[in-house]
């Protein structure tokens, strides 16, 4: 059996460098340097929304208008991307990309961290934010479910945010439903969670706006 199939398939153990992997991030001195990254970043605002809403395209808008605050922007799929890249031969950069080559891998690598989660629900929230990060507002861009709130909760003072758009936009931009993708907890399992800031990302919205009432609040919560 692959390294794959033992990682996705119900009641298989994980393979062994997935396990290796998961007692790596739990050491205590990781956990240390969690607790220490978490007394220099003063905010860490997650953001969450659909396929093709702009999640992206938001957090770096956000990121520059926070200026002259060090800001700086993460993934919690970055690491699994990261490793995922590693463990199966792939270009790393083109799956952090928009374009087509993460589109074909999407679904195996989707079932891959699934398998991943269910041993340790935060394994690539530990990995999300780098262990010597000094930046005043950290931006997880990619924030997918209850589970990544409760764990940057848990270690920082935080804002949720979520990115709205039409269906109709969406599908200007590209997006197309695809089963077993769009109706997984990584694109569903937030739809319902208060967030606590709503951003609509439409033509027909001023983002910019928007943005800068985010900024504002975010200014308020960290006093600067």
């Amino acid at each position: 059996m692959d390294q794959f199939q033992a990682l996705i398939e119900p009641g298989r153990q994980f393979a062994k460098d997935s396990i290796r992997l998961v007692k790596r991030c739990t050491k205590p001195d990781r956990k240390d340097a969690v607790i220490k990254r978490g007394l220099m970043v003063k905010l860490v605002v997650l953001v969450s929304g659909k396929r093709k809403s702009g999640k992206d395209y938001c957090s770096e808008k956000l990121r520059v208008a926070l200026a002259p605050l060090r800001a700086s922007v993460h993934g919690v799929s970055h690491s699994l991307k990261a490793i995922y890249a590693k463990d199966h031969g792939l270009n790393y950069s083109e799956l952090i990309s928009d374009g087509p080559y993460k589109e074909i891998h999407r679904s195996r690598m989707i079932a891959w961290g699934e398998a991943i989660r269910d041993a340790q629900p935060d394994f690539f929230c530990r990995a999300a934010i780098p262990l010597n990060c000094e930046d005043d507002v950290v931006i997880i861009s990619d924030c997918r479910r209850p589970t990544d709130m409760q764990y940057f909760q848990q270690h920082f003072q935080t804002l949720s945010l979520r990115v709205t758009t039409s269906i109709d936009t969406r599908q200007r931009r590209g997006f197309k439903f695809v089963e077993g993708i769009d109706d997984m907890p990584s694109e569903c399992a937030l739809d319902d969670y208060p967030h606590d800031i709503v951003i609509r990302n439409d033509d027909f919205y001023d983002v910019e706006e928007q943005l800068r009432r985010v900024v504002e609040t975010i200014r308020d919560v960290i006093g600067s």
